[in-house]
This record gives C-alpha cells, sequence and structure tokens, in this order.
C-alpha cells in the first residue's frame, strides 16, 4: 500500500478512549471517471484502500461504487452489501454480526438511487445501520419517506449515512447562492429531524460550519463556501448518542484528494445490552 496523508477537521476531536463506541462513516468515493485526469481512480485506490483500513469503521456507507472499485476493495474480506445499479455500498467489520439486510431502491430523480438497511449487532448492542445516497431537489423528502416506512419495526437505533446532496441553508437562501440552488432547498434532513433523529455533527460541534466536497483541490486551494456546506451526513434516532464526529481530508501521495467528497466518521455510544435473564432464586 502507498503511505497516506490525512487531515481532519474535529473541533472535538476524536476520542481516546474507542472501545465501547461504535464507529461509523459515510464516504462517497467517486465513481472512476474516465475524464477525470490526474484523480483517475487507478491513481487513488491504493490510498482509498489504506485509508479504509486505517479509519476501520465498524460501519461504513460508501457511494458511487462501481463494479471495478467493489471487485478492488473487497479483496480485503471485510463484510459487504452492494446496490447496483445505484452503486451504494454497505461494507462492515469483522466484529460486526448481520441480522438482516435489504436493498432499498429510492424513487425519483435522473440517477438511479438506493439503500442498503442492514440490521446489525455489536458487543451485545443491536441497531440498523442505513447506506444511503440521495438525490437533490424536491424528490429527497420522497426518498426519505419510503425510507422511514421501511426502518419501521426494524431494531432501533437507526443510523442513517450517507450522500445526501443537501445543505442545511433556509429556503430564502435559494435565490441567494444560484448555483447550490437544487442542494439549498433539499428538505431531507429536516424531515429526518421531524421523525425525531439527530444530526451528529450539529450534537457534537453545535453551528460550527464544515464542508464534505473537495472539488479534487487540495485543502490550500480550495473554495469553502460561507455557509455549512456539508452535503454527506450521519444522523440518528436519540438512542444512539454521538460523542465525536469528524470530517476526514485524506490525500494520495501526490496530495491529490482521495475523492471530491470528504468522508465523514463519527463515534456513537449504543444503548448496553439488556440484562441476562437470571433463573428463579438466584
Amino acid at each position: 500500500m502507498l503511505p497516506l496523508v490525512l487531515l481532519t477537521t474535529a473541533c472535538g476531536g476524536v476520542p481516546e478512549v474507542q472501545g465501547d463506541l461504535l464507529q461509523v462513516m459515510t464516504f462517497n468515493i467517486r465513481w472512476p471517471a474516465p475524464t477525470d485526469g490526474p484523480n483517475q481512480w487507478r491513481f487513488r485506490r491504493d490510498a482509498m484502500a489504506e485509508y479504509l483500513l486505517e479509519a476501520d469503521p465498524q460501519l461504513a456507507a460508501l457511494q458511487e461504487v462501481a463494479d471495478e472499485q467493489l471487485a478492488f476493495l473487497a479483496a480485503d474480506g471485510e463484510p459487504l452489501r452492494w446496490a447496483p445499479p445505484a452503486n451504494v455500498l454497505m461494507r462492515s467489520a469483522r466484529d460486526v454480526a448481520w441480522i438482516d439486510t435489504t436493498t432499498v431502491a429510492l424513487p425519483g430523480g435522473d440517477y438511479p438511487r438506493a439503500a442498503v438497511l442492514v440490521a446489525f449487532e455489536w458487543r451485545g448492542r443491536r441497531g440498523t445501520f442505513v447506506a444511503a445516497h440521495l438525490n437533490g431537489g424536491p424528490d429527497a423528502l420522497a426518498q426519505v419517506e419510503l425510507l422511514l416506512a421501511r426502518l419501521a419495526g426494524w431494531p432501533r437505533p437507526w443510523i442513517v449515512a450517507g450522500d445526501f446532496n443537501a445543505f442545511t441553508q433556509p429556503e430564502d437562501r435559494c435565490p441567494v447562492l444560484d448555483r447550490y440552488r437544487v442542494v439549498l432547498c433539499n428538505r431531507a434532513a429536516d424531515r429526518l429531524r421531524a421523525a425525531g433523529f439527530v444530526d451528529a455533527w450539529a450534537a457534537v460541534h453545535g453551528e460550527a460550519p464544515g464542508s464534505t466536497g473537495t472539488g479534487f483541490e487540495p485543502p490550500e486551494d480550495r473554495w469553502w463556501p460561507p455557509f455549512d456546506a456539508r452535503i454527506d451526513w450521519i444522523m440518528a434516532t436519540p438512542e444512539a448518542v454521538p460523542v465525536a464526529v469528524e470530517i476526514d481530508d485524506p490525500l494520495t501521495p501526490a496530495d491529490r484528494p482521495l475523492s471530491d467528497h470528504r468522508p465523514v466518521r463519527a463515534w456513537f455510544r449504543l444503548p448496553g445490552p439488556a440484562p441476562t435473564a437470571r433463573s428463579p432464586g438466584t
């Protein structure tokens, strides 16, 4: 593997003791577009594999994973579930047991979208992890409504991670920043909040802005929007308490970003396992 440069944006930092915290990740790894020049997949793939190995999340939602990327990333032997043609990949560590899993095709939009649901057990604790890739614009609401309907009956807490194609700006900002009109008007995160989900980044960092796009530019050359520019999200129901959240900025040895998105990682404290039933008289 090639050496990896890893920068982070995290006001609270990564918890020093992670043994009892579930780490989840979302990362749009960018499909292998032949027009990407120096950012083509063949220049990124070794550093990408090294980053995922180093980060070592228990559960990861990866988007835009094409066939050749799947074959490369599957070489490490971690459990995977892939949702073509939407190219969403659910990846987990070996210490996570899968109780049930399904793929949900999401409606609307010019591109196929999907989500992968996995009911999991980790260290005696259960929950459901959703790896998703949503559309920008009005289709997102219908996609979230379908996800919420499908989650009914699955074990809680529910953790949804993915590329939402959505910023957090209010409706009246849409005409001001025409370049981002579609994503600014996206209400997917608001609908999840209304359903009781908590934005992990905001829970840990408050109103501190974050940005998860790179444009394949190194950090010093990047245009940073003057607002909270996260389009990659991790949200969870209140039973899962976010302890730390960071937005990484991994670079290749050539100082190029691994993707046009930045990965987001969150560490959750989950509800404890149910007490073991005792025999009468003990």
